[in-house]
């Protein structure tokens, strides 16, 4: 190339780099300008807004923007440019608005403008008004601008899905190559939010309101952010993030709500209406996913609070406060599932946990549901217990009877129900229904717990137990409270275990309990317990508990309704158990009862206690047992004891039977009592081994000689009635089928009346009936085939005051033996006895010997008492009485009359025998042996000597220790003999003293003594020319006889002078 056209290359190029140089110095500087006045502020560039709406015109829809203003906007270097738009409309293609916008900001592609076209990258709305509508139709509408036609909201969300899907799908411009198909991300900004639920007829205004989305690799992303209205000085906002991914047409969004005021919310929403009296405060994460039609498939919940206020009637008229509210729920739309996790409360500082796990559809909703605490202090449960549970079951057994100690390991367990049911009387309603309400309702409810320290009053004014260690479970369906003790004290008695089962705990009015005990302890403080309500045994024992002593393990079980009002029927009561080393004081009457061990049971209403122990210690086998209620019970209580009762032990009774036994006597006793107050003892003894004796017959059985008797004993009200069937046998005596009967008279039981229909005693045999009258006297009746007199025939004086009541006795006997070998026949007699044992009146009517007898001691007509006696065969009524054995034949008559007027029981009378022999005479032979009389003694001795008459006055005078017979002027005539005697018969002393005159060949000297003055001179007015004095006296039974021989040879006229 030729030098200049190279110099000229070389000129025009430095030219062209210097001009390229100063053009790019020129473009840096104005481009370093542009950038600093777009960052600095909005750079209006009005100029160009022709340009720009033409550039925005949207060729595939005709829609085209139009706007006021136009400025250009560079916040972040590092950020895209942007056009801010005032207000612009977005109008179809018919020119119709579609939307208004205030502002707007739109960041571009750059290559678009190499081409000269404006295509938006972002779009952000700044401070629009929008409108979301729930329509009475119950559609949502979401508008750009309040009140919008219906069309120009369809072309809004016609544009919305539009710009979505170009955002959610990059790179995926239409075939019209819309302006808004290279789109990456949409926002609005500080919006106003209004919310119209036409249905609720309720409105809600956000006035800070963010929404916006971007592109993504795989789909796009979006928030929410909102200011909510502040609670308190806290700042309450939400912002939700989401992020959709276009292959798997799914979107996960996350939201977080801050200091959210449940209270605000619930006024907005009715659904959430039982919310509205809350003083709630809470944060909330919420995330889930959902699916192209916007479904969820799985949501998570996550709620916490600080603090606040809980309020439902049902649980309490006043706020619960409440700290630490945390809540973490899942819920599986496809399984329509909502399990609640980790969720815990703190009220009134008890920390609360629950889970749940909850299906529903869309007419049910179900599911079990779990609530637990670890400790809780049972004075902490009052201040929980729900308003609606308070005054029933419930209440009454685990806030008011269960105190003290510590609950450990609580939980509650229940399944939630909750149904749409129609009213009741929907099927009857004619034309349209009403719509079906939900009601709701748990089931399967459950609840355990355990528990340390703790106090049970399960029924007062039983002891309650104390220091109680066991578990407990709750069972709704059973409606049952079960509670397991496994150590405790009842009142001060050690409980080793324990079981406590209350059914119908939430019904009202209903339910009852089911008490198990195994009880241990002193005797003394168990028998306090069971003699309170309602055992109530401590009426039925009758003892002095104080001095109770002894050691008890017992089982004891009571059932009883658990409703207020009990009555004691209503309780069944159980005890099972043994009593060692008793003391149980005044068991019967004053005697203790000591030993053991006895089985003493309660069982179905039935209390009993029995086995071998020492009563006064003495051995005794027992078994006792009563109702405790015996309304329709065959007894109300029973008792079999067997027993040797000694006389210490009978005395120690108050049983006197010294007037019949000596020894001890092995007894069987069975006792039964009955509701109305009557009683019955049967008694079997054995009289085998002590003496048994009946005076009054003079009858003995020996220690040792085999005897039994029974006898069944009546009582009312605790009073003696009546003995019935009493039977006794032994060798020598019986009775059979006696009765006794009794009275009660100023507190005191007396005898009334009895009938014995058959005894014997040896050889008598009959039957005795009694009565006592008003007064006390007794009147007895006794017909016997054959009696035996002889013991009430002895002359042996009384000893001691009378005892006995006055005696009216009436006696038939066949045969009457009054002597060994002496009978009288067909006797009757009559006696009436005073208080003092002396004889009002006495009769007696009999056969003895040849003739009768005719006895009569009883007032005549004027009121004296006479006696009158007439025997038509006075020796065997001699010999039969004992009075005298030797005399045979004759009639005997004595007649007396008071001494002292008409009341008087002393006597004084005339008794005279005629036509009478002697015979074989003891003191008449030796008085006439000792006057040498053999021929008369020979008489005596063969044939005996025969009387024309005996006669005497008599004196018989009484007195308590024996009477005294007093014999005046008393002589016998006969042919061989004649006596004349005087003196006494001292029955106390037992001794005679009698003095007279023998005279031999009477015949004789009655006719001399006939003779006026001369017989007397002669006789001496004794009776007798030769006679003999004599005295018998002595004992009764060996009296000495003596004789004055001189009185043969004297005068009777000398022997008055000389001897008397």
């Amino acid at each position: 190339m030729p030098k200049k056209v190279r110099h000229f290359c070389w000129h025009i190029s430095r030219f062209s780099l210097s001009m390229l140089w100063f053009l790019a110095m020129v473009i840096v500087i104005l481009v370093t300008m542009f950038v600093w006045r777009v960052s600095t502020g909005p750079l209006d560039i009005g100029f160009a807004k022709d340009y720009i709406q033409a550039a925005l015109y949207d060729e595939e829809t005709g829609n085209a923007m139009h706007m006021e203003r136009v400025v250009l906007y560079w916040p972040d270097l590092r950020g895209p440019l942007y056009l801010q738009l005032y207000g612009g409309q977005l109008v179809n293609k018919q020119g119709a608005t579609i939307i208004s916008i205030d502002k707007a900001s739109i960041s571009f592609s750059r290559g678009g403008l190499l081409t000269g076209r404006i295509l938006p990258k972002a779009i952000i709305l700044e401070k629009p008004t929008l409108q979301l509508i729930r329509t009475a139709g119950g559609e949502f509408n979401l508008d750009l601008g309040q009140d919008a036609p219906e069309e120009e909201s369809q072309e809004q969300f016609d544009l919305t899905t539009r710009i979505f899907g170009y955002i959610a799908r990059p790179g995926r411009e239409s075939a019209k190559r819309s302006i808004i198909s290279r789109l990456e991300s949409f926002a609005i900004e500080d919006a106003r939010f209004f919310i119209d639920d036409q249905i609720a007829h309720q409105s809600w205004s956000l006035p800070d309101f963010n929404v916006g989305f971007h592109s993504t690799s795989v789909g796009m992303k979006g928030y929410i952010s909102a200011k909510l209205p502040d609670v308190g000085l806290e700042t309450s906002e939400m912002h939700i993030d989401m992020n959709y991914l276009w292959d798997q047409k799914n979107v996960e969004i996350s939201a977080d709500f801050k200091n959210i005021d449940i209270k605000a919310i619930a006024g907005k929403i009715p659904a959430l209406g039982v919310l509205g009296q809350q003083n709630i405060t809470l944060d909330a994460h919420f995330e889930t996913i959902l699916d192209e039609t916007f479904m969820p498939a799985d949501v998570r919940l996550d709620i916490t609070s600080q603090g606040g206020d809980l309020m439902h009637p049902d649980i309490s008229d006043d706020p619960i406060p409440y700290t630490d509210l945390s809540l973490h729920a899942s819920y599986n739309y496809d399984g329509k599932a909502l399990v609640l996790s980790d969720t815990q409360i703190t009220v009134q500082d008890v920390t609360i946990f629950a889970k749940a796990d909850i299906t529903h559809t869309d007419d049910r909703v179900s599911g079990p549901v779990k609530i637990w605490l670890a400790d809780l202090e049972q004075s902490q449960i009052e201040p929980l217990w729900p308003k609606i549970l308070r005054g029933d079951n419930s209440e009454k057994w685990i806030v008011k009877r269960m105190s003290k100690g510590t609950l450990h390991d609580v939980w509650l367990g229940f399944d939630f129900l909750a149904e749409k049911v129609l009213a009741k009387n929907s099927a009857e309603i004619y034309g349209p229904r009403a719509a079906p309400t939900w009601g709701a309702d748990v089931k399967n409810l459950e609840a355990e717990f355990t528990f340390k320290d703790m106090s049970i009053d399960y029924r007062a004014p039983l002891d309650a137990a104390v220091n109680v260690y066991g578990s407990g479970r709750f069972d709704l369906n059973k409606d049952e409270l079960s509670i397991d003790i496994t150590k405790g004290k009842l009142g001060v008695m050690p409980v080793s275990k324990a079981t406590l089962l209350f059914d119908q705990v939430a019904a009202v009015g209903k339910g009852s309990a089911d008490i198990k005990i195994n009880l241990s302890g002193g005797l003394q403080d168990i028998m306090r317990f069971i003699s309170k309500e309602p055992i109530n045994l401590g009426d039925d024992i009758h003892m002095d508990i104080a001095q109770v002593r002894g050691q008890a393990n017992l089982k004891i079980a009571l059932k009883f309704p658990t409703q207020a009002d009990v009555k004691l029927k209503d309780f069944k009561i159980g005890v099972d158990g043994t009593l060692q080393n008793v003391l149980l004081p005044d068991i019967v009457s004053t005697l203790d009862l000591s030993g053991g061990p006895l089985a003493f049971a309660v069982k179905d209403g039935l209390a009993s206690m029995k086995g071998k122990a020492m009563l006064a210690n003495r051995p005794v086998d027992f078994a006792w047992e009563e109702f405790l209620n015996s309304k329709g019970k065959p007894y109300k209580e029973k008792v079999t004891a067997k027993i040797t009762a000694d006389p210490n032990i009978r005395e120690m009774l108050g049983i006197d039977l010294t007037d019949f036994i000596e020894g001890s006597l092995p007894v069987e006793i069975d006792y039964v009592s009955y509701r109305n107050g009557s009683s019955r003892a049967t008694v079997r003894v054995d009289a085998t081994p002590a003496l048994f004796f009946v005076d009054p017959f003079d009858f003995e059985k020996p220690p040792g000689e085999k005897a039994a008797a029974t006898f069944t004993a009546h009582l009312q009200n605790g009073d003696l009635k009546k003995i019935t069937d009493l039977k006794a046998h032994g060798i020598h005596f019986s009775f059979s089928k006696a009765e006794i009967l009794f009275k009660t008279k100023k507190g005191e039981t007396e005898l009334s009346s009895g009938s014995i229909p058959h005894f014997t005693l040896d050889d008598t045999t009959g039957k005795l009936g009694f009565v006592f009258d008003d007064t006390g006297a007794v009147n007895i009746v006794l017909d016997a085939p054959f009696m035996d007199v002889q013991p009430f025939m002895d002359a042996e004086a009384a000893q001691g005051e009378y005892q006995e009541p006055p005696m009216v006795i009436s006696v038939t006997a066949k045969q009457l033996r009054t002597a060994p070998n002496e009978i009288i026949h067909d006797a009757k007699l009559f006696f009436d006895i005073d208080a003092q044992g002396r004889f009002n009146q006495m009769e007696m009517d009999a056969k003895v010997g040849k003739g009768n007898l005719y006895v009569r001691f009883k007032p005549d007509k004027e009121g004296k008492r006479t006696f009158r006696l007439k025997a038509g065969d006075a020796g065997a009524f001699l010999k039969a009485f004992q009075v005298y054995n030797d005399i045979r034949g004759g009639t005997l008559v004595i007649y007396g009359e008071p001494v002292r007027g008409v009341l008087d029981r002393n006597l004084r009378g005339k008794a005279e025998i005629s036509n009478f022999t002697v015979v074989n005479a003891p003191v008449l032979t030796n008085l006439l042996s000792i006057l040498s009389l053999t021929g008369i003694g020979e008489v005596l001795g063969g044939d005996g000597l025969a009387f024309d008459k005996l006669e005497a006055d008599f004196s018989w005078l009484y007195r308590k220790g024996g009477s005294l017979l007093v014999l005046k002027d008393g002589r016998t005539s006969g042919n061989s003999l004649g006596l004349l005697f005087d003196g006494t018969f001292d029955n106390q002393k037992r001794e005679v003293n009698v003095s007279g005159t023998v005279v031999p060949m009477s015949a004789m000297n009655e006719i001399i003594g006939a003779i006026p003055i001369i017989g007397d001179i002669l006789t001496g007015g004794s009776g007798g020319v030769f006679a003999a004095t004599y005295t018998v006296k002595g004992p009764s039974d060996e009296p000495v006889i003596s004789v004055n021989p001189l009185s043969i040879l004297t005068p009777g006229i000398l022997r008055r002078i000389l001897w008397e």
